[in-house]
């Protein structure tokens, strides 16, 4: 389940039963996976973000996974399996890596 924090946008229904849990950074943002619909009727899968220490939260959302999200002082993706070898960041998770500046 979202955080109440989390209000849905205008353009996406986030499915509340879809919402996965991924963990939390190094800095203390959570993240979540969910699937949703877009505005088009389209199913889409969002990654949300929630900066714990301010309470904001952002949202990207695709039809095809490697969804990006960059605030702040990161960038994160949720990527459509859990990846092989290494990778720069820190992975929160089996499937979102972080990366923060000079990483």
């Amino acid at each position: 389940m979202l955080p109440a924090v989390v209000e849905t946008s205008g353009d996406t229904s986030i499915d509340a039963d879809s919402v996965r849990y991924q963990g939390a950074d190094a800095e203390g943002a959570d993240y979540y996976a969910a699937k949703a619909q877009g505005k088009d009727s389209r199913a889409v899968v969002c990654l949300v973000v929630v900066v714990s220490s301010t309470g904001e939260w952002l949202q990207a959302c695709g039809d095809q996974l490697r969804i990006t999200v960059t605030f702040a002082n990161r960038t994160a993706v949720l990527h459509p399996s859990a990846p092989v070898g290494e990778l720069d960041g820190e992975m929160v998770g089996e499937f979102v890596n972080v990366q923060f500046p000079g990483t």
